[in-house]
């Protein structure tokens, strides 16, 4: 969905055979080679041996998808997309995708780059006219982009610099270039269109620090400084609950953890904050349609 504890990583940094930390709930199953981290950009290469699907995925940062081997079909508000070379993948917190990752002959390949919100908040604040422009021309965000050569070329140049180590300056401003590329080529505006109220964000910021920790609305209302009617009824004027954010939270970080560690269900149903490994596998189960167990299958 925290590479750093003050700017709520999403993308775990860790090898595969050690405690993530990370809480991006992204559509792949497989095993991950991390590229590099930094605070507000983060890419990861995900394989997988065979074909699956999850449904209900959500992601708590804008995640940028290229499929380079196989093809992914994108169930998304009432359309499908096909993406495979060639294309983009925009998914942003606030929705929530139906996906099946199809692999070919040399399995399912895909590159993720996850961009901080305040990267794209300061993009659209120095390129307001542009961002504007595209907004107004295309005001239905669309979840799959076909890259120009530009975008392309701009795309590859991140990724290489953060396999290369780049410092962070130099990412921030590839990464604000391949922004630029793909709004003058009139797409991404699904990048600037974040439906996730920002309450709702600030309690997924905070629960996600702590998703062990004995989570309740009182605690919750206490650390940010608002009554525990007010942050109900907000809540439900948005049509939320706390249990779902803390939920959505909890099972994002499980199935991270999943994919890209061997710790035990256990460990990782504890960890998350589920006292019952049988609780956490059904609900785990509901969310994602398979269980912890057949999604470990998969890798």
């Amino acid at each position: 969905m925290e590479l750093c504890s003050s700017v709520e990583p999403e993308i775990s940094h860790l090898p595969r055979n050690e405690v993530a930390t990370a809480a991006v709930t992204h559509p792949h199953v497989g095993q991950s080679r991390v590229q590099h981290c930094e605070k507000r950009i983060a890419g990861v290469e995900f394989l997988a041996r065979n074909s699956h699907v999850l449904r209900e995925i959500g992601v708590a940062r804008p995640l940028l998808v290229q499929v380079t081997h196989g093809e992914k079909y994108l169930h998304w508000r009432d359309g499908i997309d096909r993406v495979g070379r060639g294309k983009l993948l925009v998914l942003m917190p606030g929705e929530r995708y139906h996906v099946e990752n199809l692999a070919g002959a040399q399995g399912y390949r895909a590159d993720l780059l996850q961009l901080h919100p305040e990267l794209i908040a300061e993009f659209r604040r120095h390129r307001a006219g542009l961002v504007e422009d595209l907004l107004a021309r295309s005001p239905q965000p669309q979840a799959s982009i076909a890259l120009d050569r530009h975008s392309s070329q701009a795309w590859t140049h991140l990724l290489a610099a953060l396999g290369n180590d780049a410092p962070a300056a130099l990412l921030e401003q590839q990464a604000q270039t391949l922004l630029l590329c793909l709004v003058l080529a009139g797409s991404g505006g699904a990048l600037f269109l974040d439906r996730q109220a920002p309450l709702v964000a600030r309690i997924g910021h905070l629960v996600r620090s702590d998703l062990a920790a004995d989570w309740s609305v009182p605690t919750v209302a206490a650390q940010l400084g608002i009554g525990v009617s007010t942050l109900r009824r907000k809540l439900a004027a948005q049509d939320c609950s706390f249990r779902s954010i803390l939920e959505d939270a909890r099972l994002g970080r499980a199935l991270e953890s999943l994919q890209n560690t061997k710790l035990s269900i256990g460990r990782i149903a504890s960890a998350v904050g589920y006292t019952s490994a049988s609780r956490f596998s059904v609900r785990f189960r509901q969310r994602y349609g398979l269980s912890p167990s057949e999604l470990r299958q998969a890798l």
